[in-house]
């Protein structure tokens, strides 16, 4: 889990950066994946459940809560998928 400073976009770059032992700058551009203000707002918006997307190797999973998980994707997977759950 991370720490709770900044926006939630930010705080994947710097998880990713920092679980990846990469920097910033080399990492792909978020919104090639996502639009991170639509995914500020939906995570602000949340009550309950998680949102899901492939990002640079990992899948991340931001719960309503804001906390980030990260699970390392085979690199033979290259589809992109955003993915919403209401549990």
């Amino acid at each position: 889990m991370t720490q709770m400073r900044g926006s939630v976009s930010d705080r994947i770059i710097q998880e990713i950066s920092r679980t990846a032992a990469t920097e910033r700058v080399e990492l792909p551009s978020l919104y090639a994946v996502i639009d991170p203000d639509a995914l500020e707002a939906v995570v602000e918006t949340m009550s309950d459940g998680e949102v899901s997307f492939s990002y640079a190797g990992y899948e991340v999973t931001v719960t309503a809560e804001k906390a980030i998980r990260l699970e390392p994707r085979p690199t033979s997977e290259t589809a992109t998928g955003i993915a919403l759950s209401n549990d």
